[in-house]
């Protein structure tokens, strides 16, 4: 799709022994096609989950079409068979009966007539979906967990002993029960300068959206603001496998980056020139004057 750069990573982190997170960024024809799973249920079973919705959200979307489903409609249907397809490998893969994973899954397709892009996003878990404009960072995805279902109660989630306690604990997931009540998919538009950042819980919870913001303000690609999340996720602990997907639509505005070290080379450079330029004149001067001695010298 024209006018997106997009790039992600999945890094097994520093404590972990195998990765359970697994990322999706395809473009299906008019449809750009952007997912998280976050797996659980175990080492094999959680990995096994989150490919296993990966691969089918990919040959979901592979399937042509009648044309007679909205792409909501679609979203719902690819989570729900998603569901099903983990649910029946679970009952076939001996001790991964109840596994699971998160899934954040957003499709991105062009409005007609305009330079905006319809968001589309289908949610299960605390996988989260942010979205940066400007100064601005909003979190799109609502989260399905027992932090969340206490912060509504009107609990102190901050507290750092709660949230330690609760905060791997989701009440929502694909595969993990035999029933599953998706929610509504939800919908928003793009404008040039958009940024969507999607990520598992070993980013989330290490840094928050702020922080975030910044390194995307920090830094000019999107390869080394996913680098630099990443290795920000490692330093603070890095215990959970930490996934992240970045996907620009135009340009995000971004001040120059430490801009005195530009401001301290151009100094050098015209110190140097001076300096060049010094150099030449004495060693003219040296010249003349060694020539004048010698005119002297054969005139006496």
């Amino acid at each position: 799709m024209k006018q997106i750069k997009f790039f992600g990573i999945s890094d097994v982190g520093l404590v972990r022994d195998g990765n359970e997170d697994s990322f999706l960024i395809r473009e299906f024809s008019d449809k750009l096609v952007l997912a998280v799973a976050d797996g659980m249920g175990g080492a094999a079973g959680g990995q096994i989950a989150s490919q296993t919705a990966v691969a089918t959200i990919v040959q979901e979307f592979d399937r042509p079409g009648d044309g007679s489903r909205g792409i909501a409609e679609t979203i719902m249907a690819v989570m729900a068979n998603t569901h099903q397809a983990i649910r029946l490998k679970g009952e076939t893969a001996a001790g991964n009966l109840n596994m699971g994973t998160t899934c954040t899954l957003t499709v991105l397709i062009p409005l007609a007539a305009s330079d905006r892009l319809k968001a589309f996003l289908g949610h299960v878990g605390d996988s989260k979906l942010y979205q940066l404009r400007d100064d601005a960072i909003v979190q799109r995805s609502q989260d399905h967990s027992m932090l969340a279902r206490m912060h509504e109660a009107g609990i102190n989630t901050a507290d750092p002993e709660l949230a330690a306690s609760y905060r791997h604990i989701i009440t929502k997931s694909l595969g993990g029960s035999a029933e599953l009540e998706l929610d509504a998919v939800s919908e928003f538009d793009l404008e040039k300068g958009d940024i969507l950042l999607l990520c598992s819980d070993g980013v989330s919870n290490y840094l928050q959206p702020l922080e975030l913001m910044r390194v995307l303000k920090e830094n000019r690609s999107l390869k080394r603001a996913v680098r630099r999340i990443v290795n920000l996720c490692k330093k603070r602990g890095g215990d959970d496998n930490i996934t992240v997907i970045l996907a620009e639509y135009g340009r995000f505005p971004r001040p120059m980056r430490r801009p005195w070290r530009w401001a301290a080379l151009l100094g050098l450079i015209l110190m140097l020139l001076v300096g060049l330029l010094f150099g030449i004149l004495h060693h003219d001067r040296q010249v003349r004057q060694s020539r004048e001695s010698v005119y002297r010298q054969a005139e006496n």
